[in-house]
């Protein structure tokens, strides 16, 4: 037995950290562009923090992807449906839409106050399957229009079938602070 995990006999779920990006300074997207393949079935993108600019208008966060490890990201052919909820007691709200230009992660937008971020998981199913690939997410954060805490729900597709091996995660403001680590969930 090798360690710890060979001694207890761990079975399948475990999460398998592949990397890590770490935003300093300032930058369009978050572009995570390896270690996604065939080798798990499910992967998580963990994002902590991750900070729109600051310009006064909120939008929301979005994601695209890549067929060719992310030397191009599509611009079409996305469906969502994307829900928030804040603590602004103004109920829930959701933003739903077919033949996007993107998946829209948050219904409400962020940037328009400093501090406002977006912290989480995106769930991506078996990315390299080369069918309509899909994704769903729980997140959370401070967002537009005053640092409302928010609560974000939703998932999206690709309305083509192809198999999915980088993803964009930007903001129409660009982004300036967060982590987004990626993790492979095994198999067995």
């Amino acid at each position: 037995m090798s360690n710890l995990s060979d001694l207890i006999g761990v079975g399948g779920g475990a999460w398998t950290f592949i990397n890590s990006t770490t935003v300093s300074g300032t930058v369009s997207s978050i572009d995570i562009t390896s270690g996604i393949d065939s080798t798990y079935d499910m992967y998580v993108l963990q994002l902590v923090k991750v900070a729109p600019v600051n310009t006064g208008s909120g939008t929301p966060f979005r994601i695209r992807t890549s067929t060719d490890g992310g030397s191009t990201f599509d611009s079409s052919g996305y469906s969502y449906a994307a829900g928030s909820v804040t603590d602004a007691g103004v109920g829930f709200g959701f933003s739903t839409d077919i033949n996007d230009g993107f998946i829209r992660l948050t219904n409400t937008g962020s940037g328009a106050t400093s501090g406002e971020s977006l912290s989480g998981f995106i769930y991506l199913v078996k990315p390299s399957e080369a069918a309509n690939f899909y994704l769903f997410w729980d997140l959370a954060g401070l967002g537009f229009p005053t640092s409302q805490f928010q609560r974000h729900i939703g998932g999206g597709q690709r309305e083509t079938a192809a198999d999915v091996d980088a993803i964009r995660i930007y903001h129409d403001n660009s982004i300036d602070g967060g982590t987004v680590r990626l993790f492979g969930i095994n198999n067995s």
